[in-house]
């Protein structure tokens, strides 16, 4: 194997480890919860006019 074939397959196997689901940071907020502790969002519309 050349160097460059070997620099390759670093950064090869570096892109695929980080593309890697990582369970241990990823939490869930359940929805009822998250619902009950934000409040509503006021939201105005209009018409778009030319």
């Amino acid at each position: 194997m050349t160097v460059f074939s070997t620099v390759r397959l670093g950064i090869l196997a570096l892109l695929l480890l980080s593309c890697s689901k990582s369970e241990e940071g990823s939490q869930e907020i359940p929805s009822e919860n998250f619902r009950n502790e934000m409040a509503a969002t006021e939201v105005r519309v209009a018409n778009a006019e030319r």
